[in-house]
């Protein structure tokens, strides 16, 4: 079980230790006194307040969008008489996961709530849980246990996009979707998983974006008594550390132990969205993303805080994701059958070495410039 979390003030206490480290930012030499100091975290509100707003705030609002519209694909799909061409609804859970992919960086905040992601996104699935309660579901007599309100209930791993890919790309779940009655098990099991995906990001939509969530004014009124961050510039750095843990999930999780050591050894049933065949499409939104996280849009990125005094830095980082872009859009889907492909494992091996390159820039550098140790990381021993 997870550690409840600190009182804001013991929060305070032990970032003002963690972060009293020279700062770099674009306000002028850190540590030249009291004026640069508020110079300083003046730039890491301005900064944190664009991530939030531009950046997280944007992304979940399109998630929220795109889940609606998946919500609404699978009702009209299920509505229909089979036999169904289920091009739409496939369509639809594409857009979804597309804008899932583009936010999965964002770690904390409101997506933390309520075991939301992993209820949006139960992966990896280690011991075939989903497959087996799937099929449970599909299996049982009871037509309550299909029902949106008894979903939100159930195990993480039939709540989310998992489980729907299953019902719409493996077969037998598939063809049930595509030729059973619309009052049938299958169909129930993939309204009931699209309308939770929808409830669950027009919440995640609504708690980011509202001038009034609790969440928001923490980031707002960093080092102040009403919030759990010592100041914005902790505040900011939880950015950073999501950015950094979604790289090693990107270069540990879908890429490496997808691959294996040759060959012989490689898993291509492990690969994030297999059934789907958009593995490396994932790997490219992520990528996209955090990206854009660091570059800007919206406002200043995190590239703004480097400032001056790290503009070789700056410019390094931004060279290594348009070269990881690169290498990524280069490999010819889908991963499954990449990885057993020899001159396409030679892509995919340079894919990960500028992976681990693009997190050890991010968690050895980056991070340490701007005064903002990344601490704890939730892969820690996982």
């Amino acid at each position: 079980m997870m550690p409840g979390p600190l009182p804001p003030a013991t929060r305070r206490r032990i970032g003002a230790g963690l972060l009293a480290v020279p700062l770099a930012c674009g306000c002028g030499a850190a540590g030249a006194g009291a004026g640069a100091s508020a110079d300083a975290e003046a730039d890491f509100a301005r900064v944190g307040e664009s991530l939030a707003s531009g950046h997280a705030t944007e992304r979940y609002r399109r998630l929220a969008e795109a889940a609606a519209d998946f919500d609404e694909a699978a009702r009209a799909s299920c509505d229909s008489p089979p036999p169904r061409k289920l091009d739409g609804v496939t369509s639809a859970y594409h857009a979804a996961m597309d804008a899932w992919t583009s936010v999965e960086h964002v770690r904390h905040g409101p997506i933390e709530l309520h075991m939301r992601g992993f209820r949006m996104h139960f992966w990896p699935d280690r011991r075939g849980r989903g497959g087996r309660q799937v099929q449970a579901l599909l299996s049982s007599p009871d037509a309550a246990r299909l029902s949106p309100e008894t979903l939100r209930s159930a195990s993480v791993a039939v709540q989310g996009f998992p489980a729907a890919e299953r019902l719409l790309f493996d077969g037998g779940p598939r063809e049930s979707v595509a030729n059973g009655a619309g009052s049938g098990p299958a169909c129930r099991l993939l309204v009931a998983i699209a309308g939770n995906l929808a409830d669950m990001a027009a919440r995640l939509s609504a708690e980011w974006s509202a001038e009034d969530a609790a969440f928001r004014q923490e980031i707002r009124d960093a080092g102040s008594d009403n919030s759990r961050f010592a100041s914005h510039r902790e505040a900011t750095a939880e950015f950073v550390r999501g950015a950094h843990t979604t790289l090693q999930v990107m270069a540990e999780m879908k890429v490496d132990r997808v691959m294996g050591k040759s060959t012989e050894s490689a898993r291509p049933r492990r690969a994030e969205s297999w059934r789907s065949g958009r593995s490396l499409r994932n790997v490219v939104r992520n990528l996209e993303a955090i990206q854009a996280m660091y570059e800007g849009e919206n406002g200043p990125g995190i590239r703004h805080l480097l400032g001056p005094s790290h503009a070789d830095l700056a410019d390094l980082l931004s060279r290594a994701f348009r070269q990881t872009l690169e290498t990524a859009r280069a490999i010819p889907p889908p991963l499954s059958r990449a990885v057993v492909d020899p001159a396409a494992r030679d892509a995919l091996t340079r894919l990960s070495a500028q992976l681990r390159g693009l997190m050890a820039l991010v968690g050895g550098r980056v991070a340490p410039a701007l005064g903002a140790p990344l601490g704890f990381n939730a892969l820690d021993g996982d």
